[in-house]
């Protein structure tokens, strides 16, 4: 049996085509499931009898429970998904105020190694299929409530990019649960051609990790800076020309000693003036093994208030969910869970 989750609207023209069906009926159908949230074919009541009964058949809906909870002092919630064979990944809902949004990942480990990242450095199992990264959106207990989806989970997401552009099709389409564009967010470590696309095909806010402006210094923390370097992906994306309601944003994740030097300020500065992006500086959040430590809370006010000097809007995340591991940098503690513990964990 096949599942609807992570379905598009070509997906079952081309099913209802095959089986005798008419094509019209997708729309009705992914709009029942997606949006209106019907698991059981049955309820889709603008489908004839025939049809839902034949659909019913041949699909399960897809979904499935998070296997763990954990709850932040600061109510942030991390849930543990299954991944089957890939072992389970984690995402992580964050209430503030009247913003609901979930952090999702799109793989199960990543293969990018970036030094400053608990997920780079806990290996690779594989690429999430559309079902799995729809799935986390879809089961988390706070589903009805999210208005804001960031793709900063565990794993690259341009790495798996045609599931994640399925998904991001499925999660703003009309046919689909009819998202906002500009309530979605990809955070990527730079991978050229994808951002490309994914600024050519969708309305999304992008995030890219910087977290050094020098080159060679970028090459130890992100080693996708030796294939894609920060230079030419600034100068490409300015190529593009942004719309207004489109956000682009470099990430840079401070380090004590590291990277919040006058000199690297400086070059942030001759980097990104005049550009399409603002700067999100955030707090270097400490994960098992790593070896550096957080600027100070005035190392980072500095940058700010200079870098809007220049022109550059910036701005300072503040860091949640780190006494459960659920902040920038920290997610990937859940692969070392064998099946048995997790399910002991529920």
């Amino acid at each position: 049996m096949d599942f609807l989750a992570g379905k598009t609207l070509e997906d079952l023209k081309l099913w209802l085509r095959e089986s005798g069906e008419k094509e019209d009926y997708a729309v009705p159908l992914l709009t029942g499931f997606y949006r209106k949230k019907m698991r059981d074919i049955m309820q889709i009541a603008q489908l004839p009898l025939s049809l839902r009964r034949k659909l019913a058949a041949a699909f399960a809906d897809g979904y499935y429970e998070p296997s763990h909870l954990m709850v932040s002092a600061d109510g942030s919630r991390k849930y543990l998904f299954s991944a089957g064979e890939k072992g389970f990944v984690e995402s992580v809902y964050l209430p503030e105020r009247s913003r609901h949004t979930l952090c999702v990942s799109t793989q199960a480990g990543c293969r990018m190694g970036c030094a400053f990242c608990c997920t780079g450095q806990s290996g690779f199992r594989g690429n999430l299929t559309e079902r799995e990264i729809l799935n986390q959106v879809l089961s988390v207990p706070e589903s009805s409530m999210l208005n804001r989806i960031v793709f900063m989970g565990m794993g690259e997401p341009f790495d798996n990019s045609e599931a994640l552009f399925r998904v991001l099709a499925i999660l703003t389409a009309s046919w689909g649960l009819s998202f906002g564009a500009q309530k979605i967010t990809v955070s990527t470590v730079g991978i050229l051609p994808s951002v490309l696309r994914f600024l050519d095909e969708t309305n999304c806010h992008l995030a890219l990790s910087v977290h050094s402006p020098f080159p060679e210094e970028r090459k130890k923390w992100i080693p996708a800076e030796n294939k894609f370097p920060l230079k030419e992906i600034i100068l490409s994306v300015g190529r593009k020309g942004m719309n207004r309601h489109r956000r682009i944003t470099a990430e840079y994740v401070m380090m004590a000693g590291v990277n919040d030097s006058r000199e690297h300020l400086q070059e942030l500065i001759h980097l990104f003036c005049g550009t399409v992006f603002r700067i999100n500086l955030i707090p270097f959040n400490p994960f098992e093994g790593s070896v550096v430590r957080p600027s100070e809370a005035s190392a980072m006010q500095y940058f700010m208030n200079e870098l809007n000097k220049a022109g550059i809007s910036a701005t300072i995340r503040r860091s949640r969910g780190t006494d459960i591991s659920a902040a920038c940098g920290q997610l990937g503690n859940s692969l070392r869970l064998s099946p048995d513990c997790a399910s002991e964990a529920k």
